[in-house]
């Protein structure tokens, strides 16, 4: 994310992957980076917004507080690749890679929960309260919301 506040995007996506997708079971961790400016170290960033997060309920196992420009802060871009590294490196459990690497049998995975959250023990809404449900429960655009509803639908005849 870019250094400054939250957005509801950010915490929309949040909840629909860390809550409902992967069943808090994935640590989520954050990068923040337009930090060439930051006075001090970088992560002071970090150090003065975390209660921000926690505020509002975005709970994450780890951050990197970056810079991807190199230009006049090459120290701060190499700490920062450092910081990226660390941060993959501490939150890619073998186990972890097992269970949600697989391309399309991890994306299914995802569709059969989100198709779940809709199903019940019935019989699959409407397309309209699928994008009811995903636009309020998870703060989708109407847009990206129709499109997963699709997804979601087609999967459910398969």
């Amino acid at each position: 994310m870019r250094a400054g506040r939250l957005t509801a995007t950010l915490q929309s996506n949040y909840r629909l992957f860390h809550e409902f997708l992967c069943d808090k079971k994935v640590p989520i961790v954050v990068v923040i980076t337009y930090l060439e400016n930051e006075a001090g170290e970088m992560d002071n960033w970090w150090k003065n917004n975390k209660d921000v997060f926690d505020r509002l309920g975005i709970h994450v196992a780890g951050h990197a507080c970056i810079t991807a420009i190199r230009g006049n802060y090459p120290e701060r871009y190499e700490e920062s690749r450092i910081a990226i590294r660390k941060v993959v490196k501490e939150f890619t459990a073998d186990g972890q890679k097992e269970v949600w690497i697989g391309g399309d049998n991890t994306i299914m995975s995802f569709v059969r929960k989100l198709k779940g959250l809709f199903q019940g023990k019935g019989k699959l809404p409407t397309k309209k309260k699928i994008v009811s449900g995903l636009t309020k429960r998870c703060g989708l655009s109407p847009h990206v919301a129709e499109q997963l509803a699709d997804i979601i639908r087609d999967e459910g005849t398969t």
